[in-house]
């Protein structure tokens, strides 16, 4: 088993990845551990507590390497024979030199992230890169780091944390995870990357480049409110044994209607950080929609399809009014400023039809120009 030593003369111990630690005769002398300020703690035989001043750091292969006095002691990947684990708990690294032994160590740092989507780990004067990508095949809207020891690739680890997610509150096309740090405080993970709505599915996925084009598909509910917003709701999400890694979130983005017609897909236009635009598609169908407490309006049918294959419907009615403009033609004219197209004609006999009896229901009544009333029979595919 890989061994390591710390101190001089008569003080040198000798520590194993199993937490055992053995004196100048071989013989058990203890266990050891980190402390809160992640020193190597070893408590003896005799009740006494030795601490000693250590480094951490992953080098560049992805190997979390112990340090002191400028010399490396020990790589805790660089043993084949062992296994070792890497997971969060509240932002803490625990690492497990051997998995089969059982034990394992806490480290107490900082994470950042980087514009590559790497994570920085501050332990001190200590930074270090681990470099690796952000994912969540399973659709459970978890941040995940994913990394490997490229010496040892076939191994893979990652880091779970905890908090929430949220757009930008000035309303940009961008993600932000909002995490709860090692101390309890809110710390806040910028995604660099494009904020898009998966077609197939019309769910909210974050795409970014990386050895190629990667993405994060998330599972959630969108809206698209009356007034031209778009609303993605996420729940919480819980481990096995009911702790919550991913609390609700809700995530408003700033958008624009682009549309000048009623065909096709609805199709949003909103600004990133940085500046640049950036396009929000919800695949669907505009129809006509009559409710309770509001008058006809023009509409937007679409599908969700859940992670769990389920297949769920949404339409949603717009802010706005149908106004009579001349025997061919009737405008819809949005009452929101979310749209870039105010208005927008519908062609009396294919997207709207006129019938001259008055409608007992007065929602389906539209007065013409000179004082005439009609009421409307069908409104984009939909009959009333």
């Amino acid at each position: 088993m890989t061994r390591f030593q710390l101190g001089a003369g008569a003080d040198l111990l000798d520590f194993g990845f199993d937490g055992s630690v053995l004196d100048q005769l071989g013989q058990p002398a203890g266990n050891w551990r980190t402390g809160s300020d992640n020193c190597i703690q070893v408590k003896t035989a005799d009740g006494h507590a030795k601490s000693f001043a250590v480094a951490w750091a992953f080098n560049a292969d992805n190997q979390l390497v112990l340090s002191a006095g400028g010399q490396e002691l020990a790589n805790f990947q660089n043993d084949t024979a062992v296994r070792p684990g890497f997971e969060l708990r509240k932002c803490v690294l625990r690492v497990t030199p051997n998995r089969l032994a059982g034990f394992a160590f806490e480290l107490r740092g900082d994470w950042t992230m980087t514009p590559a989507h790497d994570l920085e780990f501050s332990l001190g004067a200590s930074k270090s890169r681990l470099l690796g990508l952000i994912s969540d095949a399973e659709r459970r809207n978890r941040f995940l780091f994913i990394f490997k020891d490229s010496k040892h690739p076939l191994l893979q680890h990652a880091l779970q944390f905890e908090g929430h997610w949220e757009a930008p509150a000035t309303g940009e096309a961008n993600l932000r995870f909002v995490y709860t740090d090692k101390d309890g405080a809110d710390r806040v993970f910028e995604l660099p990357g494009n904020v898009v709505i998966n077609k197939s599915t019309n769910q909210l996925r974050y795409e970014y480049t990386k050895n190629g084009k990667k993405s994060i598909d998330f599972d959630g509910t969108l809206l698209v409110t009356p007034d031209l917003r778009l609303v993605y709701k996420i729940g919480r999400t819980q481990t096995q044994t009911g702790d919550t890694v991913v609390s609700a979130s809700v995530i408003s983005i700033g958008a624009t209607l682009t549309k000048d017609s009623f065909s096709g897909d609805l199709a949003f236009e909103a600004r990133r950080i940085d500046g640049q635009k950036t396009s929000l598609v919800v695949a669907g169908s505009f129809v006509g929609v009559l409710s309770p407490n509001a008058k006809l309006a023009a509409g937007f049918s679409f599908q969700q399809v859940q992670a769990s294959g389920q297949v769920s419907t949404t339409v949603v009615g717009f802010e706005g009014e149908l106004q009579f403009k001349n025997s061919s033609t009737v405008n819809w004219v949005f009452s929101s400023s979310n749209a870039a197209t105010r208005t927008i004609s519908l062609a009396v006999g294919a997207d709207i039809q006129l019938s001259d009896k008055v409608s007992l229901d007065g929602r389906l009544n539209l007065q013409t120009s000179n004082g005439k009333v009609q009421s409307v029979s069908l409104l984009l595919g939909v009959r009333f």
